[in-house]
């Protein structure tokens, strides 16, 4: 009978090292495979998903080079002009934003750019903070995005055959912005409805969103909201809540739907598709007003004397050439 029961203990003890073995053989495939094959940290802008192209060519950057980032989902592509900030003042700015970009993912995306830039403001455009489905979904999103961080191998598990078959360059983009000069008007009338009340954040989103502005300031970084025009998103609750946790946590706040005509936006001329973005001539705008802004506020270094610039100029140049077309 006793040898009985130390038969079934060393069986059960030989199960649970199996067990432990191969999770201990699964986690080492993962952390190795994870260190190969991510296209992010091999810099190679040219095979990522076509979403990560801005976040992948800011990554490429040299080290410690880029002063002001700007963070969000779609909305950011048309929300500044990073050339004409350079030309401008020599700011040294990049659009790291993603189509559908959720508050976690932002997170992440800001841990891994702040391995390779030390940036001394963060813009975070906030059309995303409203971008929840549900907080179960948020949840699972979240779960994903983490997993996904920590070992790229599960998102890029087949990245080489792109590599291998299928690399060729990307839409061209200068610094995160591409040109985009159609013009869809807005036609849904006054969208500008004033309310006091305000909208509710999902409570992963705002922990999230709490997490972003924490690790900022962990490192030191001013933190700014800006939320472009975008009629079909803009609510005046959203505004009011956004407003409400800026104050709260002492961060500016700049709302260009409740700017509109301060910053002149059109909505006939400046609108791309419709009413969810700015097209070029909006872009160009809402860049006077925050260029003016951003040196009104801030102390952001000129660096086009800088020798290690040489590419930002050649690529400010192209842009400047390319930009004669529309105008």
């Amino acid at each position: 009978m006793q040898t009985s029961k130390i038969n079934v203990k060393k069986q059960s003890i030989k199960k649970a090292t199996g067990f432990l073995i191969f999770l201990g053989i699964i986690l080492s495939f993962l952390i190795i495979g994870s260190y190969f094959v991510n296209p992010l940290k091999c810099g190679i802008d040219t095979t990522v998903f076509e979403r990560e192209i801005y976040f992948a060519g800011l990554l490429s950057e040299e080290n410690d080079t880029v002063d002001v980032i700007i963070l969000g989902n779609s909305e950011t592509f048309g929300l500044i002009s990073p050339m004409h900030l350079w030309q401008n003042q020599g700011i040294a700015s990049y659009i790291a934003g993603q189509p559908g970009l959720r508050l976690s993912e932002e997170y992440y995306s800001l841990k891994t750019i702040l391995k390779k830039q030390s940036p001394k403001l963060v813009i975070l455009e906030t059309n995303n903070i409203f971008d929840a489905i549900s907080t179960f979904g948020e949840i699972k999103y979240t779960i994903t995005t983490a997993f996904c961080h920590y070992f790229p191998i599960v998102k890029y598990h087949s990245f080489w055959k792109k590599y291998v078959s299928e690399s060729k360059p990307q839409a061209i983009h200068y610094n995160g912005f591409s040109i985009r000069a159609d013009v869809v008007p807005y036609e849904g009338g006054d969208y500008l409805t004033y309310t006091d009340e305000l909208e509710k954040m999902d409570a992963i989103t705002k922990h999230y969103l709490d997490m972003v502005v924490g690790l900022c300031r962990q490192n030191n970084i001013e933190v700014l909201f800006v939320c472009a025009p975008s009629p079909n998103s803009f609510s005046y609750k959203k505004h009011n809540s956004v407003q409400a946790y800026a104050d709260a946590n002492s961060i500016p706040f700049i709302d260009m739907n409740v700017l509109n005509e301060e910053i002149d936006i059109n909505l006939k001329t400046d609108i791309l598709d419709g009413g969810e973005h700015v097209n070029l001539y909006g872009t160009l705008k809402m860049t006077n007003y925050l260029e003016k802004y951003l040196t009104d506020n801030y102390s952001l270094p000129d660096r086009r004397q800088d020798k290690r610039y040489v590419k930002w100029h050649e690529r400010t140049a192209e842009f400047m050439d390319e930009l004669k077309e529309y105008q």
